[in-house]
């Protein structure tokens, strides 16, 4: 007589390590960050004469290099993780991506102009500048890999196994961390990047659980606070359409660093996660702490 019922094949101890969550991590970041800086500086090494007959900034090579590293991502997923990306799902792209461009360009603003009307932004001159356009690439392809970094790898694991709290914690230490190499940076401002941009872009996945969100948040920041306002972005100086200087406070301003150092940033990014993290509770999308038991609230 033979058993009717179908065994699941156990796992090998190398099939177990795999699939834990520290592993995972690792191995994302590595194979996404690898595909992404080789192509960068194979397109580099070879593309320069092509781009040049074309009369294309150099800078594209930071856009086209996207494309292997979202391929590298997929294959993680779908080798390393054995799970669908949903993150990544182009159903509701346009309307998200969109949305996030109107707010990061919304934030940005609101920022700048309460900082003109305390007299602390002082405008020069409005112009416009033709070294705009070189950057614009290096903007959206800083945009779109920090995200699939640290909102679609970091918190969305770190999340899955520990509970939205800690993850918000952890991928947002580590996203103002990150930017403490820059010029400029100061303890300060990689708390304030860690408080407010880190939960805000974190909480943006949440409500959606998809990255379209937070990368046009993302994109239309560094966008607007350099190539409108001709702010420092971490700490690297641009100039945009509107040329003025950053006077008073450190803390208010953000100083050389730029606005992501600056307190009315942290507290305006707090308001805006506060309503995302309402929306996110809302529908359940909180995942309790690893003690609890990880499950939507």
């Amino acid at each position: 007589m033979t058993d009717s019922k179908k065994t699941s094949p156990r796992r090998s101890t190398l099939q177990k390590v795999l699939q834990s969550a520290p592993a995972r991590l690792v191995l994302d970041v590595f194979v996404v960050f690898a595909a992404y800086a080789v192509s960068i500086f194979l397109l580099g090494e070879f593309g320069e004469p092509f781009f040049s007959r074309l009369g294309i900034t150099e800078t594209i090579v930071f856009v086209i290099a996207i494309i292997p590293a979202y391929i590298a991502y997929f294959f993680s997923a779908r080798g390393i993780e054995r799970r669908t990306v949903s993150e990544l799902s182009l159903r509701s792209s346009p309307k998200e991506f969109l949305s996030g461009l109107l707010v990061g360009f919304c934030l940005c603003t609101t920022v700048v102009l309460i900082l003109w009307w305390m007299g602390y932004y002082r405008i020069r001159e409005v112009t416009p500048r033709s070294e705009i356009v070189p950057i614009v690439p290096m903007i959206l392809a800083a945009g779109f890999m920090e995200e699939l970094l640290f909102r679609g790898i970091l918190f969305r694991i770190v999340e899955e196994k520990m509970g939205s709290w800690i993850g918000l914690v952890i991928s947002g230490a580590l996203f103002g961390l990150g930017h403490i190499p820059h010029g400029h940076a100061t303890v300060l401002s990689g708390v304030a990047i860690a408080v407010s941009a880190g939960v805000l872009l974190a909480v943006a996945y949440m409500v959606t659980g998809r990255l379209w969100l937070p990368i046009g948040i993302h994109i239309a920041w560094n966008f607007s606070q350099g190539n409108i306002f001709s702010l420092p972005i971490s700490g690297t100086a641009v100039h945009g359409f509107v040329e003025g200087d950053l006077i008073g406070p450190t803390f208010l301003t953000g100083g050389p660093f730029g606005l992501e150092g600056s307190l009315l940033t942290v507290g305006a990014c707090l308001l805006l996660s506060g309503y995302l993290l309402r929306r996110a509770v809302r529908a359940g999308k909180l995942k309790k702490p690893f003690w609890c038991r990880s499950g939507a609230i």
